[in-house]
């Protein structure tokens, strides 16, 4: 069973967590767990040079899974709450915040002056944008752990590495990020913005 979260974006890179049921030895080795015997490219079609022989795709990411440690359910964790995931928290940004609130505030009062000028207003400002930054990320990682029970379990038996490939390091790169070149291996796909 593959793993897919279902998000599609232009996004500038997304991470890979790729679960194999074996090290494999050689490039050849993972050429053939990763792709089909009859399939000697992939293509994206939305790039002019954008097909590549699966050995190169092969040897790409056997070069970067050497010296990495394996993935744990903590690393997991970690690798989701650091992207966009199914059940990522939504943040309503028509609401104005408090320390927005504070910052208008000072302003208005002190004659546009920037809040930066003053060191006491700027110390509490960013005390409480502090705090809330903390309340959106501890939000982030409690859905983390949701997304992860529901994945780990099948990715637990296996033994897993994690990649990051970006369409922003050019055509070759965008092909391992957006070509499903792990479609073989069960997976998560975690999109960055």
């Amino acid at each position: 069973m593959k793993i897919r979260n279902g998000f599609v974006s232009n996004s500038s890179s997304s991470s890979f967590v790729v679960g194999f049921e074996k090290v494999p030895a050689t490039v050849e080795e993972l050429m053939g767990m990763m792709f089909d015997e009859n399939r000697d490219s992939v293509s994206l079609g939305y790039y002019e040079d954008g097909d590549y022989h699966t050995y190169e795709i092969a040897e790409r990411v056997f070069i970067d899974m050497q010296g990495q440690e394996r993935v744990d359910r903590e690393y997991f964790e970690k690798v989701i709450s650091e992207g966009w995931f199914e059940g990522y928290p939504e943040t309503d940004y028509s609401k104005t915040t408090p320390s927005e609130k504070f910052r208008r505030k000072y302003e208005e009062e002190h004659d546009g002056q920037s809040i930066y000028d003053d060191e006491k207003a700027k110390k509490e400002w960013q005390a409480m944008l502090q705090k809330e930054w903390d309340i959106e990320n501890a939000k982030i990682d409690e859905a983390a752990k949701v997304y992860a029970d529901k994945y780990w379990p099948e990715l637990s038996d296996l033994i897993c590495y994690h990649f990051t490939y970006g369409d922003e390091d050019g055509p070759f790169y965008a092909t391992l990020e957006h070509g499903n070149i792990f479609e073989k291996l069960l997976h998560v796909q975690i999109s960055h913005h």
